[in-house]
């Protein structure tokens, strides 16, 4: 059993226990092996999440991704995108296999949240007085952050005041 430390071309020489040895000019070629890795957008659940395959091979290319989402889904895209139904852990696994047959597989184990619900009040109010919007959206696990797009603007408070610049229905 030969161990190449890199890729390339190997020349081959046996010598036996007593001392005697063979050489022969057959080449022996070591391709290098991907290293298959991936980053993931925020998963929550019922969004779609994107993976972004960030499998890096020298000297050659990959021929072939398999993806398995952990909740019986599979994937042979190189950057597929992925719905999970209810918030668990999962383990995602990459599988990348060159053209010259090298093979690796990385596994990460993502946490899906739930969703946050998405609720407010504002009250009415006359031309030139601002409008109150009370947040009371919600999330289960972890903090929310803010952004409120009203007219052109965006606003990132979580109970913001908002003037408008005409009347009317909004």
């Amino acid at each position: 059993s030969i161990i190449a430390a890199d890729q390339g071309a190997y020349y081959c020489e046996v010598t036996n226990p007593a001392g005697a040895f063979n050489s022969n000019n057959a080449m022996l070629t070591v391709y290098d092996k991907p290293n298959a890795d991936f980053t993931n957008t925020q998963p929550c659940t019922d969004q779609q999440v994107v993976f972004t395959n960030t499998t890096a091979i020298t000297g050659t290319s990959i021929q072939e991704y398999q993806w398995f989402m952990g909740d019986g889904t599979s994937f042979t895209t190189a950057n597929p995108t992925h719905t999970f139904n209810s918030s668990n852990s999962f383990t995602v696994e990459l599988r990348a296999l060159s053209q010259q047959g090298c093979r690796d597989t990385i596994s990460k184990t993502i946490a899906v949240t739930p969703s946050p619900t998405s609720s407010f009040t504002a009250n009415d109010a006359c031309f030139g007085d601002s409008v109150s919007f009370s947040n009371t959206s919600s999330v289960l696990v972890g903090n929310l952050t803010y952004e409120w797009f009203i007219d052109s603007d965006t606003l990132t408070d979580e109970n913001p005041k908002y003037l408008f610049p005409t009347s009317g229905a909004k």
